[in-house]
């Protein structure tokens, strides 16, 4: 490990966590991860401490008397709420700024360079991702009754797929995916509003036309050439050996480089290309249900000016 934090201009985690997570990291390759567990360490930490201690204050200094009259569910799915708004705040925008950075080196990438180098920014926004999908998991296990299944396989499904940066693997493209949290800052703006009984106010209705546009662009236009040009670069890879013959000379002597520093580019197997093949369609998927759902509960509450608290769609 020594070798590799070198090579790549990195230190090892000032806390000490490198070494708890140095046998897990190696058994599963993740050779970037013991540099990082500190911040995803942090990042589990600060979302465990906004929900426990921060949420509740902070809501008071603005809705102190609807705090009152909320019931505990009401007062947990708030809670739940201001962690989500968080995340998608601090994720959104970041991740808009790292694909702002890429859009004039992305060109000049290699096919093996985009699965297999490792980008510091991307990851850095990864770190806080999973802590939150860490905390989030959590969260479902002890609140199954309420949300179910589905909640829980949305978290272990983000821990593991975004797990992959580690290795590193297809780190530079987590960007394309972690910009969806910008449309659940308008998503989380509709549920405050709901239980504050302003669901079909002015404002609400402003709101959910901004979700619905950014959910537009965001996850279905964006989104589905993401997923695309996610997928062609893992297909691309499996259909080729590791081969100066098969990749080309340029694409090997970018092997070669990555090998000497310390990364380790190899072929993708097929389960490999399995997995992020259906988690590439099922994200797509979901994305294209909830917009109509989203588009159908919006024309609704416009038509009939009325909403009840059960009715949207959990987009996250």
């Amino acid at each position: 490990m020594a070798g590799l934090v070198h090579n790549l201009n990195l230190e090892l985690s000032p806390l000490g966590s490198s070494h708890a997570v140095q046998a897990f990291s190696s058994a599963l390759r993740l050779k970037t991860l013991p540099i990082h567990i500190d911040w995803v360490i942090l990042s589990l930490a600060c979302f465990t401490a906004l929900y426990s201690f921060l949420a509740e204050p902070i809501t008071k200094l603005f809705i102190r008397k609807q705090w009152a009259a909320f019931t505990d569910k009401q007062r947990a799915d708030w809670k739940l709420r201001v962690v989500s708004l968080a995340q998608s705040l601090l994720l959104g925008p970041a991740s808009l700024y790292v694909i702002w950075l890429q859009k004039t080196q992305w060109q000049d990438r290699s096919l093996i360079q985009r699965v297999f180098e490792y980008y510091e920014p991307e990851t850095h926004i990864t770190n806080v991702a999973i802590g939150y999908f860490l905390w989030h998991f959590a969260m479902m296990i002890k609140e199954f009754d309420r949300h179910g299944m589905q909640m829980i396989a949305h978290a272990v499904i983000g821990v593991v797929f975004l797990g992959g940066v580690y290795y590193p693997f297809t780190s530079s493209m987590t960007a394309w995916f972690l910009v969806y949290e910008v449309t659940n800052i308008p998503h989380n703006i509709y549920k405050f509003l709901i239980p504050l009984g302003k669901g079909v106010s002015p404002f609400s209705i402003a709101n959910a036309v901004v979700w619905i546009v950014s959910f537009l662009f965001i996850r279905i236009i964006w989104g589905t050439y993401a997923t695309y040009m996610y997928l062609s670069d893992l297909f691309a890879l499996y259909n080729s050996s590791m081969t100066v013959q098969e990749l080309g000379r340029d694409e090997w002597e970018m092997v070669q480089h990555l090998q000497k520093k310390g990364l380790e580019p190899s072929a993708v197997r097929l389960l490999v290309l399995v997995w992020c093949t259906t988690c590439g369609i099922i994200l797509a998927g979901l994305n294209y249900l909830w917009f109509v759902l989203i588009v159908k509960t919006f024309i609704k509450k416009v038509s009939s000016r009325k909403v009840s608290p059960g009715e949207g769609q959990k987009t996250q």
